[in-house]
């Protein structure tokens, strides 16, 4: 993930170094993050395909995995 994708608000109390954010380690614990503490601009700074990627192994709460699950079942495809 380029460091120009990453709000660092959403990261202040983790220590990550810039050269750890192109690791799958980073990227699906940001993922994650966004999707629980977000906005939707940082949604769209790493994407939907990313969304989408991780979505399946990351533990998210009931609510917030079953609006994306939703919408990537109904509206992604039309959209896409």
């Amino acid at each position: 993930m380029k460091p120009s994708q990453v709000n660092k608000k959403l990261i202040w109390d983790f220590d990550w170094d810039e050269s750890e954010y192109d690791t799958e380690e980073f990227e699906r614990w940001y993922v994650r993050r966004v999707l629980t503490e977000g906005m939707s601009e940082d949604i769209y700074r790493i994407g939907f395909d990313n969304v989408c990627k991780y979505l399946p192994d990351l533990r998210l709460p009931k609510a917030i995995r079953h609006f994306w699950e939703r919408f990537f079942r109904e509206i992604w495809p039309r959209s896409a």
